[in-house]
């Protein structure tokens, strides 16, 4: 059966190699969203062999969604050749639901992702650090979206990098970041946008917090995030308390919220209750 698999898997990099040398079936494609639904695993691999037919030098956004296919040399072998085949890639996302995700998927999405330096918009499920220093020097990137972040750990010294080597000038056209993390994550990767004009920050906060984390994120965001920019915050706990909350708090930072004079929507959704002081609620309504 191992033996089958290996020769199954060459055969399939020989026509993935064959087919990057074939003209495109539609040279003006602009945009491609390649998703089919659930498919055993072998014929997903398979139907993604075609996708090389599709890839054109218009091509400015590529959505590839997947169920079972997963394997270490998927990402690798899919793009390729994508660089060369689509130099007007704008916007990419590489999604897989498969619990079949590990180290060497990741790594191999990671270094793809360090090919391009002109994207827009990003969304994978997770890349290494060195993916995301790479990321930070892109001039051009507004959007990125992340299911999680492993890499990222949290440095309390502020003159140390975190997840670029140049903290002060990371992301510089960030605009809209949603992320899903543990809240040391989210506080690390907060301390790295002073210099980006981000509008839209959303956090799923996956572990659960208590109250000093949540005032911690709240004090960290007002310090490194442009107040004039934000105008939407989503902060929000994903885990589910043991019990329902006894005590509702007051003191979690909310307060920090009101330097940012622009801010139109806020949505916090710790997992204990909250209750707004009459002070907090003034101040963050003549902000």
């Amino acid at each position: 059966m191992g033996s089958r698999s290996s020769v199954d898997v060459e055969v399939l990099q020989a026509l993935s190699m064959a087919t990057l040398h074939m003209r495109p079936l539609l040279p003006n494609l602009e945009e491609l969203r390649w998703y089919y639904g659930h498919l055993a695993k072998e014929v997903e691999w398979s139907m993604l062999q075609c996708i090389y037919l599709f890839f054109a030098p218009k091509l400015a956004t590529l959505s590839i969604i997947l169920h079972n296919t997963f394997d270490s040399a998927c990402p690798p072998s899919i793009f390729s050749g994508l660089i060369n085949s689509c130099p007007a890639l704008k916007e990419l996302t590489f999604l897989s639901r498969s619990s079949n995700s590990n180290e060497e998927n990741r790594r191999g999405i990671s270094s793809v992702i360090c090919q391009w330096n002109w994207l827009q918009s990003l969304t994978v499920i997770d890349l290494t650090q060195e993916a995301l220093e790479h990321l930070a020097t892109f001039p051009s990137l507004r959007t990125l979206y992340f299911n999680s972040l492993k890499d990222v750990t949290r440095s309390y010294d502020q003159h140390l990098p975190i997840v670029t080597h140049n903290p002060t000038s990371g992301y510089p056209a960030l605009q809209s970041l949603s992320v899903s993390c543990r809240m040391d994550a989210a506080i690390s990767f907060a301390q790295l946008l002073s210099s980006s004009p981000v509008e839209d920050l959303e956090i799923q906060v996956v572990d659960l917090c208590c109250p000093r984390h949540w005032k911690e994120l709240f004090s960290t965001i007002s310090r490194h995030i442009y107040h004039p920019s934000l105008k939407k915050l989503t902060l929000q706990e994903s885990g589910y308390a043991l019990d329902p909350p006894e005590v509702l708090y007051s003191d979690i930072g909310l307060e920090a919220l009101t330097v940012f004079t622009n801010l139109q929507v806020i949505d916090v959704q710790p997992t204990f209750g909250i209750q707004p002081t009459s002070d907090t609620v003034n101040r963050l309504a003549d902000a």
